[in-house]
């Protein structure tokens, strides 16, 4: 799986993955939205060995009355509109990984059956009485605080100890100490390697300075928006490609990082 990682928490947080990988435990990545948990999780499943399918599931944008048939499967007509019979999400992910990204976003009743498939290794499809084995390894995904949400009953203190086998912490983007080569892949990759595109070097000097609340997500974002807007035969990027709401967050950021000095004029790359 591609992941840059040549920072020092970088490369810690990757030799961990891979020897988690090898021991069949549940693990939880932590850390705040848009760091890129599933592309950690896919690097866990693709160092792991096993043969099944890697299978993700967001349990934030699945309405709770459409995540339990979408995650255990369920018979035909088990409830209005079930057409057709569905071997479920679990039962895909047999012999593989199962990626539950927002485990926090989980109904506690959906926990509950959840729990009991961890624990027996088994799924009993919606409106059928067949127990059916699995052989899975679970990846759980969450910005929230789930110890926090374990105090509060917002979440099953049984189903935490379970899911948390290892706990790996994924660093946000401002926190990866390599971001120049980080931006240069995201370009590559949106971009094409044929493109030779670059970062004005001032844009550049203030991006690593932003601190990028929505992580790696975020500059996807930011670097499409700017190639769209980019006249045939460009291939610099410039502060002139940026909207005009992200160039004023950037001028607040060379604004709070001279706090305290003499006043002096934002980079000329920041002039409106």
């Amino acid at each position: 799986t591609n992941i840059i990682g040549q920072s020092p928490v970088m490369l810690d947080v990757l030799k961990r993955m891979k020897r988690v990988a090898v021991l069949n435990v549940s693990t939880l990545l932590a850390g705040e939205s848009g760091t890129g948990k599933e592309l950690f999780a896919q690097n866990i499943h693709s160092h792991s060995g096993r043969a099944g399918k890697f299978v993700a599931v967001n349990c934030a944008s699945i309405p709770g009355e459409l995540l339990e048939s979408q995650l255990f499967g369920h018979v035909r007509g088990a409830f209005t509109g079930a057409v057709k019979a569905s071997d479920g999400l679990v039962k895909s992910a047999d012999g593989g990984t199962l990626f539950l990204d927002e485990i926090g976003d989980m109904p506690l009743d959906l926990q509950a059956r959840l729990l009991r498939v961890l624990q027996d290794r088994c799924v009993t499809p919606l409106g059928s009485g067949k127990v059916i084995s699995v052989d899975i390894t679970v990846v759980c995904a969450t910005h929230r605080d789930l110890k926090q949400m374990v105090a509060d009953g917002t979440f099953r203190e049984d189903l935490y100890y379970r899911l948390n086998g290892v706990a790996i912490r994924i660093p946000p983007l401002r926190d990866r100490h390599n971001f120049p080569a980080f931006v240069d892949h995201m370009l590559r990759k949106d971009a094409g390697d044929g493109h030779g595109m670059t970062i004005d070097p001032q844009l550049m000097e203030c991006w690593q300075r932003y601190r990028w609340p929505g992580n790696v997500r975020q500059l996807q974002t930011v670097l499409k928006t700017c190639i769209a807007f980019m006249e045939d035969g460009e291939n610099q990027i410039n502060d002139d490609l940026l909207t005009e709401e992200f160039r004023e967050e950037l001028n607040l950021c060379s604004l709070d990082s001279h706090a305290g000095q003499s006043p002096t004029d934002p980079p000329s790359s920041l002039k409106s």
